[in-house]
């Protein structure tokens, strides 16, 4: 575990608003500057506002001797100037410091070279320090955030995603998938099976929900814990039986055509050199005697380019088949099949999973060394629990529609038609292609096309039915998760984040643990935490700007100090 040289501030109060005190003086010097111009003494002004004259008229004379246009001392010593600056550099602490982990150098840097740092502070120690002041609020904006919203949170199942990572302290990460909601982003001394359970009954302790499915790896750690501390349905993960097989055959596969591509382009030269050999001989002064038979030498060639060939066509053809194989298995473990929008049946998936094996093991056994076959029979045994995991989701999907008390007709109509057109929406975001993408939403418009027929039993559906059996379908397919993709999408976040720091606190975590969940948006302008608690938060850098100071005025040089 990380040391604790930095507090987790996720755990403290709310910081309370900032004074803003550099505002307060910029607007004292406006008004006495209007009044100067007006013919209002600026004693009358000082005394007005309840500042001393010496005062006043220093921070005046201060604002005359900043080494830039007068215009400019105007726009930034005014109260919307010092806003703008206020902005401005939270901004750049924001997105820079604090998401893209660029250092406060660059902040420095920044406002150097754009002329801002005559008006605000640039060097390292003083951003230094606001940068450990936005970390602090970030934990505190995030604890305050999730307690408010999840007590207005209505009470739903969800799934999670879990996995570890390391800095190389060991990182405990759960992402419920559908909202993209990181739930639990914590150091922890170990992964087994009591420390993740403490560390999740902790995350989830105020949150109106119930874990019922959890994609993992196969660690036997992580399968405990879910199935005896979280009480749910352990869901095997497709990428990693996918990236297995993929290590196992993508440089066999690579390596064997390696023979067959150079006899190949040998063979070309050799026929290229045979006809170029009777072109030779016919176009300059022959020799005496008989010709050499070149049509024969080059039909030789021509025999021996077509056999190499048909050779490399072949091992590329086997190359290909084991990648479709490979992708025939994430085709098969659909709760609707994508290619024709039927359910798809866990026996038949089973089946079609083996297949893909069948056709895998026929070219690993001559391509693949002994690891590789190992790897191949590692992901082989997660097939089943593929099968199993297809099984527990078609039968929620069934509890949750018979607890609707559907008429028979309606129920199969959800089926075949409203059902199907809902799960392949989902399935073509993730199409490999675009192609694919618009096959699966052809076929998915094709069934909701027929849910919304005149003859069809949902046409005539009561509105809060319809939605109750929408709400139903969803909170299924949320639950259904076939990959781990998005947990191991943010391990590699915080690996970046990680390789530019080299090291990151507890309070570093927590702060980009909030910046996830409620600062980042999708295209659809939501955040995770919106998507996942049903309701917006507060901006996080309008919160922001309201705790953080102004930026400090830059000291005066050594130089004009001396002087």
């Amino acid at each position: 575990m990380p040391p604790q040289d930095t507090p987790q501030i996720a755990s403290g109060p709310v910081s309370p608003p900032a004074t803003g005190r550099r505002r307060d003086e910029a607007r004292v010097i406006d008004l006495a500057s209007r009044g100067r111009r007006a013919g209002t003494s600026v004693t009358r002004t000082a005394r007005a506002e309840g500042v001393a004259r010496s005062t006043l008229c220093y921070r005046m004379a201060r604002k005359d001797r900043i080494p830039a246009p007068e215009a400019l001392r105007d726009v930034f010593e005014s109260p919307a100037g010092v806003a703008l600056l206020h902005r401005v550099v939270a901004a750049l602490h924001l997105v820079f410091v604090q998401q893209c982990a660029c250092g406060v150098d660059r902040v420095g840097e920044f406002l150097r070279l754009s002329g801002l740092h005559v008006f605000a502070a640039s060097s390292h120690g003083y951003h230094h320090g606001v940068a450990r002041r936005v970390e602090g609020l970030l934990g505190a904006y995030g604890l305050a955030e999730r307690t408010r919203l999840a007590t207005g949170m209505t009470p739903r199942p969800i799934a999670l995603c879990e996995d570890e990572t390391f800095h190389p302290e060991t990182c405990l990460v759960g992402i419920e998938p559908a909202s993209g909601f990181i739930v639990l982003e914590r150091y922890a001394d170990a992964r087994d099976a009591a420390t993740w359970t403490a560390e999740m009954d902790q995350a989830l302790a105020g949150l109106p929900v119930e874990v019922v499915v959890v994609s993992s790896d196969e660690a036997k750690g992580l399968r405990s814990h879910i199935r005896q501390g979280l009480g749910a349905e352990p869901s095997p993960d497709l990428f990693h039986v996918q990236h297995d097989l993929s290590r196992a055959t993508a440089r066999p596969m690579a390596r064997r055509i390696d023979g067959p591509t150079a006899a190949h382009a040998q063979a070309v030269q050799v026929t290229a050199d045979a006809r170029k050999a009777k072109a030779d001989y016919w176009d300059n002064p022959r020799p005496p005697g008989r010709p050499p038979l070149f049509d024969r030498y080059i039909g030789l060639a021509e025999q021996a380019e077509k056999a190499a060939e048909q050779a490399l066509d072949t091992v590329i053809a086997e190359r290909e088949a084991v990648r479709s194989a490979i992708r025939g298995v994430g085709d098969a473990f659909h709760l609707f099949d994508p290619a024709t929008g039927k359910r798809q049946n866990p026996a038949r998936c089973l089946a079609r999973i083996r297949a893909a094996f069948q056709t895998i093991d026929a070219a690993a056994q001559t391509a693949c060394s002994e690891p590789s076959l190992e790897r191949i029979d590692k992901a082989r045994r997660v097939a089943p629990r593929l099968a199993l995991s297809l099984d527990f989701a078609q039968r929620r999907l069934d509890r949750a529609l018979a607890a609707l008390d559907l008429a028979p007709a309606i129920r199969a109509a959800v089926y075949t038609t409203l059902a199907p057109a809902r799960y392949l929406e989902r399935a073509a975001r993730c199409a490999r292609s675009a192609a694919e993408r618009g096959a699966i939403r052809t076929i998915a418009a094709h069934r909701l096309a027929a849910a919304s027929a005149p003859n069809s039993p949902l046409a005539t559906l009561d509105p809060a039915v319809r939605d109750a059996i929408e709400c139903a379908l969803t909170t299924c397919f949320d639950s259904f998760v076939r990959s781990t993709a998005c947990v191991e999408g943010r391990n590699g976040q915080l690996a970046l984040q990680h390789h530019s720091l080299h090291r990151l606190s507890t309070s570093r975590l927590a702060a980009l643990t909030v910046l996830h969940n409620f600062h980042i948006r999708r295209s659809d302008g939501t955040t995770a935490a919106q998507r996942f608690f049903g309701q917006a938060p507060t901006p996080l850098f309008e919160w922001l700007l309201e705790r953080l100071e102004p930026p400090a005025r830059p000291r005066a040089s050594r130089q004009r100090r001396a002087a």
